[in-house]
């Protein structure tokens, strides 16, 4: 196990030509794939802006069949509309291939991304971007047109230039992250939840100066008065959580509370598992492996217990979430 971190730990840049092939390879082979989910709102509004880049859709909520739908104009920015909306005016039309093609872009910026943050945060920062790029929620979402993968990959992109321009007293890195984290606000709104994030970074680190914080008024202040416009052309501010008209009743409220506990039980297995790993040095290892062996088997039997998963599923992915909590204590040890 350890020789295997070791090719992961070496810092080369070839690292970043790797992460750049693995990134191609697990999208192009997906370039043909049909549009699904919510992939035709996203080509609905993209039709829209087509010729007029600067005049939003914000329709009413009640849109013809076929049309936008507008319960998408209180929760999504238009960002993605507008590059859509490009892609189609280059080709002449609609094209899976050229669209999807488009969207490579977003696991490779998410990849670069991350093993930046793993090399200032890990030994292993070839191991994390690889980690990331095929961990199973932003795999799925990069082969669509949705914002989920390109927001999380500009989320990771911004936040890996703001933490190093801080660490380097960088104002142009410091900049970079801003304007990284303004196209992910104006991909999806929630990615303003980076903002705290890197306040708690500045704290923590005592680097709480201003000269680090105005650049975070950049996204913010972007995001305020895209408020304001859509205010004005609509009467209504954007509601920034899905479902608004939905999920009223209790049972209906229990439903998907048990679908986010049996996301976030498996979801949150190897984060916990991290927690001891990060005491290592101070004599926490000795706690390593009961909470490893506890939250594996509780990411397998949360999804189980309420239903998200067959017992043969559960089974099945035993090992798989053994396997990770074995390459955890091997960086842990190593």
């Amino acid at each position: 196990m350890h020789k295997i971190l070791c090719i992961f730990k070496k810092s080369t840049t070839g690292h970043v030509v790797i992460i750049l092939a693995a990134a191609l390879l697990l999208t192009l082979p997906f370039l043909k794939q049909a549009f699904q989910l919510d992939d035709t709102e996203f080509l609905a509004f993209a039709r829209t802006q087509i010729g007029q880049p600067f005049k939003f859709y914000l329709g009413c909520l009640d849109c013809p069949a076929g049309g936008p739908n507008g319960l998408f104009t209180t929760t999504h920015p238009p960002l993605l509309w507008l590059y859509l909306a490009l892609m189609i005016w280059v080709k002449g039309g609609i094209s899976e291939t050229v669209l999807h093609s488009s969207y490579v872009i977003f696991p490779m910026i998410g990849g670069v991304g991350m093993y930046s943050l793993g090399r200032r945060f890990s030994r292993y920062p070839l191991a994390a971007a690889l980690l990331f790029i095929t961990s199973a929620g932003f795999l799925v979402t990069s082969h669509t047109i949705m914002g989920d993968a390109p927001a999380i990959a500009l989320m990771t992109a911004a936040m890996a230039a703001y933490v190093w321009g801080v660490d380097r007293s960088d104002m142009r890195l410091l900049m970079l992250g801003a304007s990284l984290l303004l196209l992910a606000v104006m991909t999806l709104y929630q990615s303003l939840a980076l903002v705290p994030l890197i306040l708690v970074y500045l704290a923590v680190n005592r680097k709480m100066k201003l000269r680090n914080i105005l650049p975070l008024t950049v996204p913010v202040l972007a995001m305020v008065f895209f408020f304001l416009y859509q205010y004005q052309a609509v009467g209504e501010i954007p509601r920034l959580r899905y479902h608004e008209d939905y999920w009223t009743g209790f049972v209906d409220q229990l439903i998907k509370g048990r679908a986010l506990l049996a996301f976030l039980g498996a979801t949150a297995v190897f984060p916990l598992a991290l927690i001891p790993a990060l005491w290592a040095g101070r004599g926490g290892r000795r706690i390593v492996y009961p909470l490893l062996a506890l939250t594996a088997v509780a990411g397998v039997i949360i999804p189980v217990a309420v239903d998200a998963l067959s017992v043969v599923q559960g089974i099945l992915l035993l090992p798989m979430v053994i396997a990770g909590a074995l390459l955890i204590i091997g960086a842990v040890r190593g």
